[in-house]
């Protein structure tokens, strides 16, 4: 029989479990704080940011999906990307107003679905080591910087552990081919709502290279997934027709590196000079990657000598962390413009795979239950202080990028603009800066051809200059300076024409 006393006991002392769910919600409260406080105004606009925006708007207005038209193009689709962020911007847009903030909000929710989802998600792999990877992603400086840019990938990332998860599930209900059809439907369907985010389905061929195992149900996810996608393609074409082939044809060749784009890396240069000039504050979350990736090699090595299927645990926690984790590795690996939100998708698994790793270790050298931390030991207090001190990095780096001088160029040479030029002024320069300005515009890349022009705004940073075809050299040698402003890591210059172009000195 129970006493009084021993029910007294058990209402007071909070179960594991409760003390976990405890600290899971604090991390998220403290994740939304940082991710929300004063989105509006820091980081200053980014690079994407007003043209994302204007889609989103001109689909809510007005029904299409385009973005601002240069003096010399007709208007058409902006199909680069899949059109169902701009659809879900639009919706966004109708319900709480149109701009940048707006869209922010909308992007720092997806990140905090995406904390959530990866919580419960990674309970199941690797039980309630989910709290560290939790709290290192949620506070990781890179991290914070991205969830609070209305980029499409904070969007993305939700969906993506979602499919995970379902492609989680088929695996434990492996005589269900319908667990993985479901599976491949979402991948697909991921990969048709931003290309990138087809590294997933990537992530998926790689533990079934790994694990060897379920070919049949394997099968079955691959053949929805190309379903779903060849559905949207074809979708596409006959919406769109060569409007769809050619932006999204440029798109992928971008990323390829087969097309120009200033923001590609073509040499080790490349890499080197922004970690040691505007991304030198985010040491923390450089660290941790390079740790992630020695401990990937490691793993890679042990599953080649081995030679054979890996003998996954039996939630495939292990494998499957680390295949999504190569994946992030190859995606960023492969992809020729190294824009920032893209660093996400290596980040996110990567931290998910180094503490898959960490406990692991841990299991494997102290005797301790399985999916438990453990208390009191000095192993535990050194990985916990150890994730202190990366959280504390990150949260370090995020402030001193937010709080550290003036972030808003953009904003600055689009106040400047306005009250200093004529309202039909004509200005070279390029699309993101075109699209936030209240005037006409040409993207430089039409240099000489942009005929009555007489303002050219440059955008430059450590990863991007101007082009230099056109006549564009020629036009920036002859321009006066007439202002200026400074971001985080770019500079805007603005620069008087001595003539409008095409007219005759």
């Amino acid at each position: 029989m129970t006493t009084p006393t021993t029910r007294t006991h058990r209402r007071q002392t909070p179960s594991p479990a409760r003390n976990y769910m405890g600290i899971g919600i604090l991390l998220l409260i403290a994740a939304t704080f940082v991710r929300f406080f004063q989105i509006g105004s820091r980081p200053g606009t980014e690079w994407d940011e007003p043209v994302y925006t204007w889609v989103g708007r001109m689909l809510a207005d007005h029904g299409e999906i385009q973005t601002k038209t240069e003096i010399l193009a007709q208007p058409e689709p902006y199909l680069y990307h899949p059109p169902f962020y701009y659809g879900l911007l639009a919706g966004w847009f109708k319900m709480f107003g149109e701009g940048i903030t707006q869209a922010r909000v909308l992007a720092a929710i997806g990140s905090i679905v995406t904390l959530a989802l990866l919580w419960v998600f990674l309970l199941r792999l690797i039980g309630n080591w989910a709290l560290l990877a939790v709290g290192l992603i949620a506070f990781d400086g890179w991290m914070v910087l991205t969830n609070r840019i209305s980029w499409i990938e904070n969007t993305m990332m939700p969906l993506g552990v979602l499919a995970l998860y379902l492609y989680h599930r088929a695996l434990l209900n492996n005589d269900k081919l319908g667990s993985f059809a479901l599976a491949g439907f979402a991948l697909g369907a991921l990969a048709s709502y931003k290309h990138h985010g087809i590294y997933f389905l990537l992530a998926v061929v790689i533990h079934w290279i790994i694990v060897r195992r379920y070919k049949g149900g394997h099968v079955v996810l691959l053949g929805a997934a190309a379903a779903t996608i060849g559905a949207y393609l074809i979708t596409m074409f006959v919406i769109y027709g060569d409007t769809y082939a050619r932006e999204s044809g440029i798109q992928v060749l971008r990323s390829l590196g087969k097309e120009v784009s200033r923001g590609s890396i073509n040499g080790l240069g490349d890499v080197v000079e922004p970690l040691m000039a505007q991304y030198k504050i985010y040491v923390a979350t450089v660290i941790m990657l390079v740790f992630g990736g020695v401990l990937l090699v490691v793993r890679t090595v042990k599953i080649v000598k081995q030679n054979a299927a890996v003998k996954a645990g039996p939630n495939y926690g292990q494998t499957l962390l680390y295949s999504w984790a190569l994946a992030g590795v190859l995606l960023i690996g492969g992809v020729q413009v190294k824009l920032p939100q893209y660093f996400m998708m290596a980040i996110v698994p990567m931290y998910c795979f180094i503490v898959s790793e960490a406990k692991t270790f841990a299991e494997a050298h102290a005797s301790m239950p399985a999916n438990r931390f453990g208390y009191g030991t000095r192993r535990h207090i050194v990985v916990g202080a150890l994730a202190v001190v990366v959280m504390l990095g990150g949260l370090s780096a995020a402030s001193v990028r937010f709080y550290g001088g003036s972030d808003q160029a953009l904003g600055t040479v689009s106040t400047w603009v306005d009250k200093n030029t004529p309202i039909d002024t004509i200005i070279l320069t390029e699309e993101s800066v075109g699209t936030a300005i209240n005037r006409p515009y040409c993207k430089l890349w039409r240099g000489r051809t942009c005929v009555g022009a007489t303002y050219l705004i440059l955008y430059t940073s450590h990863t991007q200059q101007p082009p230099t075809d056109n006549g564009l050299p020629d036009l920036i040698l002859s321009g006066t300076k007439v202002f200026e402003a400074k971001g985080y890591k770019e500079t805007l210059t603005v620069l008087r024409l001595p003539r409008p172009v095409g007219q005759a000195a």
